[in-house]
This record gives C-alpha cells, sequence and structure tokens, in this order.
C-alpha cells in the first residue's frame, strides 16, 4: 500500500487485509484529508465486493514520516 502522504488528490490506494480474509481497505486522497472505505466479498457472489463503510479523516502530520519529532519535543 503507498504511504498515504504521498497520494495525490482524487487518487486511490488499496491494501487487501490477511491472505484468507475477504475484505480490502480502499484510501482515496481527497481536499482537507482521506476517505478510507471497508470492503467485503459479497456473500452471494465471491466475484464482486460490496461497500461497508467509508469514513473521512482529517489531514494531520503527527504520522507524517518526514516531521521530525525531535523538533516536536519528542
Amino acid at each position: 500500500m503507498k504511504n498515504i502522504y504521498e497520494l495525490k488528490l482524487m487518487e486511490e490506494t488499496f491494501q487487501d487485509r490477511e491472505q484468507y480474509s475477504q475484505s480490502a481497505l480502499s484510501v482515496r486522497r481527497v481536499p482537507g484529508g482521506w476517505i478510507f472505505t471497508d470492503f467485503e466479498d459479497s456473500p452471494e457472489d465471491n466475484a464482486t465486493q460490496a461497500r461497508l463503510s467509508s469514513v473521512f479523516v482529517p489531514y494531520n502530520e503527527e504520522f507524517h514520516p518526514s516531521v521530525d519529532k525531535r523538533d516536536e519535543g519528542f
């Protein structure tokens, strides 16, 4: 999965859950943050996925890889 801080506006990245799991996670960069969407395989048809839920996560540099924690007193 691509680092979410590297995503361009409206770019999306996917992460499959564990090997035997039937779910995946999508992260899309939007103005002001990201939209995380969980997917799960439909029980009726294993070839399609049904959307479970989406949540907006506001942009925050707390976990940004280029932020040096020493500058913040940590």
